[in-house]
């Protein structure tokens, strides 16, 4: 009998000891060894779809005047427009270069959130002295120029009238004449850089040509 008993006591003590080395296979050791690489990878996600989020931002979703994202306050904007060379006026606007010739500039602000939303570049015979024969040329420069630049955007063109449209806004040149007014008489080449995102009501200019008006 005592033979007996010391045999099963040696059997169950050898399968005891064999579910002990197991129970590191046990689901709740599984779940337990495998929680913290999860949450690892999945903050690494985290992190790096913030960071794209954040690329996109800054250089994906607003349209670009010299290389400068038109976003932001005005504030900030001047000071990357003074890098390029522009110089403030006492009236609030700025004079500079663009495209190689002198033109006046001026930085529209939305009122509802106070970012920057559209940037005006503006050529004016009577201001610097242009001919109309200088700004009719330099009109199709700049179209050239915005033709190679956005070769993949829709471009629209009629009568001196262009606009190459974007996801992230549209550009507008175009060249005419007035008499008088804020914009000076004679011929005005106006280039318009205009940002969808910080613009309230965007809307596309219609390049129409003379004969819808017949």
């Amino acid at each position: 009998m005592k033979t007996l008993l010391v045999a099963i006591t040696i059997i169950f003590g050898s399968y005891v000891n064999q579910i002990k080395s197991h129970a590191p296979l046990a689901p709740k050791a599984i779940l337990g060894t495998m929680t913290q690489p999860v949450e690892n990878i999945q903050n690494e996600n985290k992190t790096v779809s913030t960071n794209k989020s954040t690329t996109v931002t800054s250089s994906g979703t607003h349209l670009l005047f010299m290389g400068i994202p038109i976003d932001g306050s005005i504030d900030s904007f001047k000071e990357k427009l003074l890098e390029k060379e522009f110089y403030e006026t006492s009236l609030g606007g700025f004079t500079g270069r663009f495209y190689g010739h002198f033109c006046v500039a001026d930085a529209k602000i939305n009122k509802n959130t106070g970012s920057v939303c559209e940037v005006l570049i503006r050529y004016n015979q009577s201001i610097a002295n242009y001919t109309k024969d200088d700004l009719i040329l330099l009109y199709g420069d700049i179209v050239r120029g915005l033709k190679k630049k956005y070769s993949k955007a829709k471009c629209d063109e009629i009568n001196n009238h262009m606009v190459i449209s974007m996801p992230q806004g549209f550009i507008e040149c175009k060249i005419f004449s007035t008499f008088f007014g804020a914009m000076g008489g004679g011929i005005n080449l106006v280039v318009r850089y205009v940002d969808k995102a910080n613009t309230s009501v965007y809307e596309i200019p219609t390049v129409r040509r003379n004969e819808d008006d017949l």
